[in-house]
């Protein structure tokens, strides 16, 4: 207990160093518990991220969406790019395209 004063109060003194920290503690806390409470209500009411959400959540449904298709047609691409490739396996070499020619 150092630093705690044991002494009675004498005449004059409006309250005890202990007291008037508590008050000063009690006084801060409910100032910080307001602060926290203006905080919180100017959270629930600003909507500037609003927009950013909802673009958001569309291009994770189209991108859910062109997963789901891209599932759905995996074979028929396939077959689409192997036609490629084997027309192009197929092609005569040396012979490409040169502008103006035709």
């Amino acid at each position: 207990m150092a630093g705690i004063s044991i002494r009675p109060p004498t005449a004059g003194t409006r309250r005890r160093p202990e007291k008037a920290a508590i008050h000063h503690l009690v006084g801060r806390v409910a100032e910080r518990r307001a602060v926290m409470k203006e905080l919180l209500k100017s959270f629930w009411t600003d909507e500037s991220g609003q927009g950013l959400t909802e673009y958001a959540l569309i291009i994770a449904l189209v991108s859910i969406g062109l997963i789901a298709v891209l599932l759905v047609f995996r074979n028929a691409i396939g077959s689409v790019f192997d036609r490629i490739k084997s027309t192009l396996d197929a092609a005569p070499a040396g012979t490409g395209y040169v502008p103006g020619s035709g």
